[in-house]
């Protein structure tokens, strides 16, 4: 049997009904099934999850110790992978485009060396975040893994596309951003005043921004060695000049900006439109919802 070009990485716990919503939209929106694989990175203890089925498209579970971190679940998901190109995708997600593979797949084959950073539209950060990125298996090949297995949860997109931030400095501009292939991502928050939101465990980003901001050597590596396979699939020799040395994290680095700007555009509309008693609800319905993922309301 023919391996698929695209495997999605699924790391999910007793979140079935979202999963199917998931798994069903892929299903109503792919083209081309055989190109596809979803690979479920499930812990030994959820049972809900072992036991959950979808026979309606290729599917590889992988069952992992319970407590691991997110860049862990990803690695595993990715290692048992068997596609060409591996997205890395939540199960709060559903697919809005018909045909969004054949849309990926196209930029995904754009370079014939394999580095490209693909991601789509999430309807919360468009281009300025890339939140499920898409690389080869070229990439994680030369990059050590698809992400460092240490992140809790946060900064695995902003570590990928850290690195093809600075492949760019040196002259390879490899990032596709396609905003008509929408994947909905439904971890948000509705202000009255009909905004979303995305709020950031302040806990879990206190983990991993120290983490992010510790490789960013690492990452520059990365980069060289990605440019360095680039000018050998050209056949020209190509040595480190020295373009990223003076380079710093905070130049590249635009998750505050994007992340906490909107939100306080968002607090500021929501006072204007709808005053102090408006606010009042929408900061209520946040600590609520917030609580209740936390697993401290029923």
């Amino acid at each position: 049997m023919k391996s698929p070009s695209l495997s999605l990485v699924v790391p999910t716990r007793q979140r079935t009904g979202k999963l199917r919503a998931l798994l069903e939209s892929l299903k109503s929106n792919t083209k081309n099934e055989r190109q596809m694989q979803v690979i479920l990175v499930v812990d030994a203890d959820d049972a809900e999850s072992l036991e959950f089925r979808f026979s309606s498209l290729a599917m590889k579970r992988v069952v992992v110790q319970p407590g691991r971190t997110i860049g862990e679940l990803n690695r595993a998901g990715a290692e048992a992978a068997d596609g060409a190109f591996l997205m890395l995708l939540n199960d709060d997600v559903i697919v809005r485009t018909r045909g969004w593979d054949r849309q990926v797949l196209s930029a995904c084959r754009r370079f014939e060396d394999g580095i490209v950073l693909v991601h789509v539209n999430d309807t919360l950060f468009g281009e300025g975040m890339c939140t499920f990125p898409i690389v080869s298996r070229t990439y994680c090949e030369l990059s050590g893994g698809i992400c460092p297995p240490d992140y809790h949860r946060y900064r695995i997109d902003d570590h990928i596309e850290n690195i093809f931030h600075l492949l760019g400095i040196l002259g390879e501009q490899r990032i596709v951003y396609l905003p008509d292939v929408v994947f909905e991502h439904t971890k948000r928050v509705e202000l009255d005043c009909g905004k979303k939101a995305y709020f950031l465990d302040t806990a879990i980003e206190a983990l991993d921004g120290p983490r992010y901001e510790q490789r960013f050597f690492e990452r520059k590596q990365v980069a060289i060695r990605l440019k360095e396979h680039i000018e050998a699939c050209r056949g020209r020799d190509w040595q480190d000049d020295g373009r990223l040395d003076n380079v710093e994290a905070s130049s590249l680095d635009r998750r505050r900006e994007i992340i906490r700007g909107p939100v306080l555009q968002r607090i500021r509309s929501c006072y204007q439109q709808r005053g102090l008693r408006g606010l009042a609800r929408s900061a209520s319905k946040v600590f609520l919802s917030r609580r209740r993922r936390s697993g401290l309301l029923l």
